[in-house]
């Protein structure tokens, strides 16, 4: 399965994005949205500036003029492990679906407490991103290995 991701954190979506889902949707590829900024962890896993929690009004605003297939919203998740408790605002997710059945995608799973997740779940989240420990346990395991072999 192909993806675009398409990052709307302006007022510039409706230019950019609505454009690239039109093709996309005549090539049969599925297009995933993302709306909000993810936060942004520093080198220690610390989190630096939160502008990454989506105003509900933009995300319908957005999908007056697009719609995806499925729709990552920034709820205070980001890409990387997590210094401390993530500020996870569930409540942005409630309001959405609202006005939405749209598949929902969460970003920024690693390290996220298990009850958060099936909570957002619960909220339409239909797919859920912890790529970051993924990579690392590759890296780790390959590291392992690779020591093992040429010792």
């Amino acid at each position: 399965m192909t993806c675009t991701d398409f990052y709307a954190s302006g007022e510039r979506f409706d230019v950019m994005s609505c454009e690239d889902c039109g093709f996309t949707f005549t090539q049969d590829v599925p297009v995933e949205a993302e709306i909000g900024e993810l936060l942004r962890l520093d080198e220690a896993g610390a989190q630096m500036e939160n502008k990454n929690v989506a105003n509900p009004e933009q995300v319908r605003q957005f999908l007056n003029l697009c719609q995806p297939d499925s729709l990552a919203i920034g709820i205070g998740n980001a890409h990387g492990y997590y210094k401390g408790e993530p500020d996870i605002k569930l409540e942005v997710l409630e309001e959405v679906r609202k006005f939405t059945d749209i598949p929902f995608v969460l970003h920024g799973c690693t390290g996220m407490r298990e009850d958060i997740i099936k909570e957002a779940i619960k909220l339409g989240v239909a797919k859920i991103n912890f790529g970051t420990e993924i990579r690392y346990k590759y890296v780790e395991h390959y590291n392992y290995y690779h020591i093992l072999i040429f010792l």
